[in-house]
């Protein structure tokens, strides 16, 4: 009986071993996926942002800078989103400096510099024709 038990405790050995499952080669991560470097350097030009007209079809900056007169008044317009203004009223001369931006469809806004001064809201007819939204200048395109 000892050697019948010896021969079934080696088989049952056996068929443990049989049993097992195979080791499995140790689970690979994948490679991290490369990020792209960040962007170093800055955007190509300051022009400011595009503005549209009336109708909502778009101006691009460089498209709307350059001088406009009317009423014996001046408005130079610069691709970077600069303005300068000298408005003539009344016998006085009034000059303003200071940035534009669009705001909202065919509506320009210029800011002035000077803190005490106003903002002014155009109509962009066109690329060629700026109105004051009082309605007291009209800008058509000199240069």
């Amino acid at each position: 009986m000892t050697r019948s038990r010896l021969l079934c405790c080696a088989l049952l050995a056996v068929g443990l071993a049989a049993c097992k499952p195979a080791q499995t080669p140790p689970a690979t991560t994948p490679a991290p996926e490369a990020t792209p470097p960040a962007q170093t350097t800055a955007p190509a030009t300051s022009d400011a942002a595009e503005i549209s007209d009336r109708q909502g079809v778009v101006i691009d900056a460089h498209a709307l800078a350059g001088e406009f007169e009317g009423n014996a008044s001046t408005l130079s317009i610069e691709a970077n989103g600069d303005y300068r203004q000298t408005l003539k009223a009344g016998g006085t001369e009034l000059t303003s400096s200071g940035t534009w931006s669009a705001a909202g469809t065919g509506v320009m806004l210029l800011t002035p510099t000077d803190k005490a001064a106003q903002a002014v809201r155009f109509d962009v007819i066109s690329a060629d024709e700026l109105r004051s939204q009082d309605g007291a200048y009209v800008f058509k395109r000199a240069h």
